[in-house]
Protein backbone atom coordinates (compact mmCIF):
# COMPACT_ATOMS: atom_id res chain seq x y z
CA UNK A 1 0.00 0.00 0.00
CA UNK A 2 1.32 3.41 -0.99
CA UNK A 3 -1.53 5.68 0.11
CA UNK A 4 -4.83 4.93 1.84
CA UNK A 5 -7.17 7.31 3.63
CA UNK A 6 -10.69 6.91 4.95
CA UNK A 7 -13.13 9.71 4.14
CA UNK A 8 -13.06 10.65 7.84
CA UNK A 9 -9.32 11.33 7.54
CA UNK A 10 -8.67 12.89 4.13
CA UNK A 11 -5.46 14.62 3.11
CA UNK A 12 -5.97 18.26 2.25
CA UNK A 13 -4.37 19.17 -1.09
CA UNK A 14 -3.83 22.40 -2.99
CA UNK A 15 -5.33 22.75 -6.49
CA UNK A 16 -1.91 22.40 -8.15
CA UNK A 17 1.27 20.58 -7.21
CA UNK A 18 0.31 18.95 -3.91
CA UNK A 19 2.18 15.85 -2.87
CA UNK A 20 0.41 12.78 -1.51
CA UNK A 21 1.87 11.59 1.77
CA UNK A 22 2.94 8.04 0.91
CA UNK A 23 3.10 5.28 3.49
CA UNK A 24 5.12 2.82 1.46
CA UNK A 25 6.17 0.70 -0.24
CA UNK A 26 6.76 -1.55 2.75
CA UNK A 27 9.06 -3.93 0.87
CA UNK A 28 11.71 -3.81 -1.89
CA UNK A 29 10.49 -3.84 -5.49
CA UNK A 30 12.28 -5.21 -8.53
CA UNK A 31 13.38 -2.45 -10.86
CA UNK A 32 13.72 -4.78 -13.84
CA UNK A 33 10.22 -6.24 -13.77
CA UNK A 34 6.73 -4.89 -14.40
CA UNK A 35 4.95 -2.97 -11.65
CA UNK A 36 1.34 -1.77 -11.69
CA UNK A 37 0.04 0.98 -9.40
CA UNK A 38 -3.72 0.92 -8.84
CA UNK A 39 -5.24 4.38 -8.37
CA UNK A 40 -8.67 5.10 -6.85
CA UNK A 41 -8.98 8.67 -5.52
CA UNK A 42 -12.09 10.40 -4.19
CA UNK A 43 -13.09 13.90 -3.09
CA UNK A 44 -16.20 14.72 -1.06
CA UNK A 45 -17.73 11.35 -1.85
CA UNK A 46 -17.09 11.63 -5.60
CA UNK A 47 -14.49 9.64 -7.49
CA UNK A 48 -12.02 11.97 -9.22
CA UNK A 49 -9.41 9.54 -10.55
CA UNK A 50 -9.30 5.82 -11.23
CA UNK A 51 -6.99 3.66 -13.31
CA UNK A 52 -3.57 2.06 -13.45
CA UNK A 53 -0.01 3.34 -13.81
CA UNK A 54 2.43 0.82 -15.26
CA UNK A 55 6.18 0.49 -14.88
CA UNK A 56 7.47 -1.95 -17.47
CA UNK A 57 10.90 -2.47 -15.93
CA UNK A 58 14.51 -2.24 -17.02
CA UNK A 59 14.65 -5.27 -19.32
CA UNK A 60 16.27 -3.73 -22.44
CA UNK A 61 19.66 -2.12 -23.04
CA UNK A 62 17.99 1.18 -23.85
CA UNK A 63 16.04 1.15 -20.61
CA UNK A 64 19.11 0.11 -18.61
CA UNK A 65 20.59 3.49 -19.52
CA UNK A 66 17.86 5.06 -17.38
CA UNK A 67 19.02 3.37 -14.18
CA UNK A 68 19.61 5.86 -11.35
CA UNK A 69 17.65 8.52 -13.26
CA UNK A 70 14.24 9.89 -12.22
CA UNK A 71 11.38 8.49 -14.29
CA UNK A 72 7.89 9.92 -14.61
CA UNK A 73 4.50 8.30 -15.12
CA UNK A 74 1.10 9.92 -15.08
CA UNK A 75 -2.62 9.28 -14.98
CA UNK A 76 -5.12 11.91 -16.10
CA UNK A 77 -8.82 12.03 -15.31
CA UNK A 78 -11.58 14.55 -15.97
CA UNK A 79 -10.89 16.41 -12.74
CA UNK A 80 -7.41 15.38 -11.65
CA UNK A 81 -3.89 14.60 -12.82
CA UNK A 82 -1.62 12.28 -10.85
CA UNK A 83 2.13 12.20 -11.53
CA UNK A 84 4.38 9.47 -10.15
CA UNK A 85 8.11 10.06 -9.85
CA UNK A 86 10.29 6.97 -9.38
CA UNK A 87 13.91 5.83 -9.65
CA UNK A 88 15.34 2.35 -10.25
CA UNK A 89 18.79 2.08 -8.64
CA UNK A 90 21.46 -0.21 -10.07
CA UNK A 91 23.06 -1.03 -6.68
CA UNK A 92 21.03 -0.30 -3.58
CA UNK A 93 20.73 -1.27 0.07
CA UNK A 94 17.89 -0.84 2.53
CA UNK A 95 17.88 1.73 5.30
CA UNK A 96 15.41 1.18 8.12
CA UNK A 97 15.14 4.54 9.86
CA UNK A 98 14.11 5.56 13.37
CA UNK A 99 13.93 9.00 14.98
CA UNK A 100 13.89 9.26 18.76
CA UNK A 101 13.25 12.33 20.93
CA UNK A 102 16.27 12.50 23.23
CA UNK A 103 16.05 15.93 24.82
CA UNK A 104 13.74 18.91 25.02
CA UNK A 105 14.38 21.96 27.18
CA UNK A 106 10.98 23.59 26.68
CA UNK A 107 8.88 23.63 29.83
CA UNK A 108 5.99 21.22 29.85
CA UNK A 109 3.53 20.20 32.56
CA UNK A 110 3.15 16.67 31.18
CA UNK A 111 5.57 13.88 30.30
CA UNK A 112 4.92 14.26 26.57
CA UNK A 113 5.45 16.97 23.98
CA UNK A 114 3.36 17.96 20.99
CA UNK A 115 5.54 17.57 17.90
CA UNK A 116 4.79 18.96 14.47
CA UNK A 117 6.90 19.92 11.46
CA UNK A 118 8.63 17.84 8.81
CA UNK A 119 11.44 15.31 8.43
CA UNK A 120 12.67 14.19 5.04
CA UNK A 121 15.53 12.27 3.48
CA UNK A 122 17.52 12.46 0.26
CA UNK A 123 20.75 10.99 -1.07
CA UNK A 124 23.74 12.33 -2.96
CA UNK A 125 22.39 10.86 -6.21
CA UNK A 126 19.61 13.45 -6.20
CA UNK A 127 21.04 16.12 -3.92
CA UNK A 128 20.81 18.66 -6.76
CA UNK A 129 17.04 18.39 -6.37
CA UNK A 130 16.96 18.70 -2.59
CA UNK A 131 14.82 21.85 -2.83
CA UNK A 132 12.37 20.16 -5.18
CA UNK A 133 9.69 18.33 -3.18
CA UNK A 134 9.39 15.78 -5.99
CA UNK A 135 12.68 14.24 -4.92
CA UNK A 136 12.32 14.41 -1.18
CA UNK A 137 11.50 11.22 0.67
CA UNK A 138 9.03 12.57 3.20
CA UNK A 139 9.13 10.73 6.53
CA UNK A 140 7.13 13.02 8.80
CA UNK A 141 4.84 15.92 7.92
CA UNK A 142 2.46 17.41 10.46
CA UNK A 143 0.95 20.89 10.71
CA UNK A 144 0.52 22.62 14.05
CA UNK A 145 -3.08 21.41 14.36
CA UNK A 146 -1.98 17.83 13.55
CA UNK A 147 0.75 17.59 16.19
CA UNK A 148 1.32 14.26 17.93
CA UNK A 149 2.43 13.52 21.48
CA UNK A 150 5.90 12.08 21.99
CA UNK A 151 7.71 11.54 25.29
CA UNK A 152 11.42 11.62 26.16
CA UNK A 153 13.09 8.54 24.70
CA UNK A 154 10.07 7.72 22.49
CA UNK A 155 10.18 7.12 18.77
CA UNK A 156 8.61 9.70 16.49
CA UNK A 157 5.95 7.92 14.38
CA UNK A 158 6.97 8.08 10.73
CA UNK A 159 4.84 7.74 7.60
CA UNK A 160 7.41 5.28 6.31
CA UNK A 161 10.65 3.92 7.73
CA UNK A 162 12.21 1.95 4.85
CA UNK A 163 14.32 3.73 2.23
CA UNK A 164 16.20 2.30 -0.74
CA UNK A 165 19.62 3.94 -0.90
CA UNK A 166 22.25 3.65 -3.67
CA UNK A 167 25.38 2.00 -2.32
CA UNK A 168 28.31 4.31 -1.54
CA UNK A 169 26.18 7.43 -1.47
CA UNK A 170 25.40 9.78 1.38
CA UNK A 171 21.97 9.49 3.01
CA UNK A 172 20.94 12.94 4.16
CA UNK A 173 18.26 13.87 6.68
CA UNK A 174 16.73 17.29 7.29
CA UNK A 175 14.18 18.15 9.94
CA UNK A 176 12.20 21.25 10.79
CA UNK A 177 10.62 20.63 14.19
CA UNK A 178 9.71 23.91 15.96
CA UNK A 179 9.69 22.09 19.29
CA UNK A 180 13.45 21.60 19.00
CA UNK A 181 14.73 24.42 16.82
CA UNK A 182 13.75 27.50 14.85
CA UNK A 183 16.11 26.36 12.10
CA UNK A 184 16.43 23.25 9.96
CA UNK A 185 18.43 20.42 11.54
CA UNK A 186 20.46 18.04 9.40
CA UNK A 187 22.82 15.08 9.45
CA UNK A 188 24.47 12.73 6.95
CA UNK A 189 25.21 8.99 7.02
CA UNK A 190 27.26 7.14 4.42
CA UNK A 191 25.57 4.12 2.84
CA UNK A 192 28.72 2.01 2.55
CA UNK A 193 27.70 -1.29 4.17
CA UNK A 194 24.86 -3.76 3.87
CA UNK A 195 24.52 -4.62 7.58
CA UNK A 196 24.87 -2.99 10.97
CA UNK A 197 23.53 0.19 12.58
CA UNK A 198 24.62 3.83 12.37
CA UNK A 199 23.47 6.40 14.92
CA UNK A 200 23.67 10.18 14.61
CA UNK A 201 22.14 13.12 16.45
CA UNK A 202 20.52 16.33 15.30
CA UNK A 203 20.64 19.05 17.95
CA UNK A 204 18.78 22.33 18.05
CA UNK A 205 18.40 25.27 20.42
CA UNK A 206 15.67 23.56 22.44
CA UNK A 207 16.42 19.88 22.12
CA UNK A 208 17.83 16.89 20.28
CA UNK A 209 16.66 13.89 18.28
CA UNK A 210 18.60 10.70 17.59
CA UNK A 211 18.65 9.13 14.15
CA UNK A 212 19.27 5.37 13.91
CA UNK A 213 19.71 3.65 10.55
CA UNK A 214 19.76 -0.14 10.32
CA UNK A 215 21.29 -1.30 7.05
CA UNK A 216 20.06 -4.41 5.27
CA UNK A 217 21.20 -6.11 2.09
CA UNK A 218 18.61 -6.61 -0.64
CA UNK A 219 20.03 -10.09 -1.06
CA UNK A 220 18.30 -11.09 2.15
CA UNK A 221 14.88 -9.95 0.94
CA UNK A 222 12.34 -11.54 -1.34
CA UNK A 223 11.93 -8.85 -4.00
CA UNK A 224 8.37 -8.49 -5.19
CA UNK A 225 6.45 -7.59 -8.30
CA UNK A 226 2.76 -7.06 -8.90
CA UNK A 227 0.35 -4.32 -7.84
CA UNK A 228 0.63 -1.48 -5.39
CA UNK A 229 -2.42 0.47 -4.26
CA UNK A 230 -2.88 4.21 -4.07
CA UNK A 231 -6.42 4.87 -3.03
CA UNK A 232 -8.85 6.96 -1.03
CA UNK A 233 -11.48 4.78 0.60
CA UNK A 234 -14.93 6.29 0.29
CA UNK A 235 -16.69 3.72 2.47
Amino acid sequence: MLFKRKKENPQKVEPYGSRLMLEGPQYPIKGYDRLTIKVDLWEDGKQVLKGFIDWFGMYSKQQMKLLNCPQYRGLRGNKALLKVHMVAYSHAILANVEFKLKKCSKKNHTSTYNIHGEIFASNSKNIANIKNRDFKIMLFDKNDDESIQVGHGDLIPLMRSMIAVPLNTCLKFRAHLPLLSDEFLSCEIMACKDYGVDVKSMSGKYGKIEVAVTWESLRGHSLRTGKLNSEFDSD
